[in-house]
């Protein structure tokens, strides 16, 4: 990891995602950028909107920034950066992640079930974007993230020893089990899977996705199965692997 993008509201498990974007550095240097969404009125006048623009967080997300950054300011490698974005669009997403040339994206589970119709929005370009995704889930350990479960859809050639060398270089966990998934999948597989993670000491789930050019309307309430697991999950777009 070199240029780490967090988007977030500031809660608790910020400070979780920023500790392990800490510890996954491996001591070379590394940019942490904190991203704040807000919404734009919709006016023609950049006057109106200036003056109506709002960027004030409350004391507790100031005191979950202010833990951040005396988590970054500890270390020698590592810089955070707060950025305020005003109104979304994929293309101005997609500028920003090239502007910070940002590696990889850490999503925490706050963001992710947000119901903040902006933060939703983001969420959906995220997930249907090519880029590289750790979902921190429910259940963040301190681990070095060295034993991995492959979450192989039915549909995918790619198998382990493949994904194993693509990612070479960037991340050093070792790919240790393979479970295949479909993409509707029930309780019964969701429990099998936590069993073999339960028995292997496995500390992270990988999974590749599909890319989406039209991101619905429509709120798609179903959970994926990397969504009940609740370990952490390092998510590839299969286009860019």
């Amino acid at each position: 990891m070199k240029n780490i993008l967090i988007p977030t509201i500031l809660e608790a498990d910020t400070v979780c995602a920023v500790k392990t974007a800490i510890r996954h550095t491996d001591n070379n240097s590394c940019s942490i950028t904190l991203m704040l969404l807000h919404e734009v009125t919709e006016c023609y006048s950049s006057l109106y909107v200036l003056s109506h623009t709002k960027s004030t967080i409350t004391k507790a997300q100031n005191e979950v920034l202010k833990e951040c950054r005396e988590l970054v300011n500890a270390t020698e490698n590592c810089t955070l950066a707060l950025h305020n974005q005003y109104g979304l669009s994929r293309p101005i997403l997609k500028n920003l992640i090239e502007h910070l040339s940002i590696d990889i994206i850490l999503l925490c589970e706050s963001y992710k079930t947000d119901q903040n119709k902006i933060h939703c929005f983001c969420n959906k370009l995220l997930l249907n974007s090519k880029y590289t995704i750790l979902h921190l889930g429910t259940q963040v350990k301190e681990s070095r993230f060295s034993k991995a479960l492959y979450l192989q859809n039915s549909y995918s050639p790619l198998g382990v020893q493949e994904l194993q060398e693509k990612i070479k270089g960037r991340f050093k966990f070792q790919i240790v089990s393979q479970a295949e998934i479909e993409e509707q999948e029930n309780d019964k597989i969701a429990e099998m899977i936590l069993n073999v993670i339960n028995k292997n000491g496995i500390d992270l789930v990988v999974h590749t996705r599909k890319s989406k050019q039209k991101i619905s309307g429509k709120k798609n309430d179903k959970k994926q199965i990397t969504d009940v697991i609740g370990l952490p999950v390092l998510s590839f777009c299969e286009e860019s692997v």
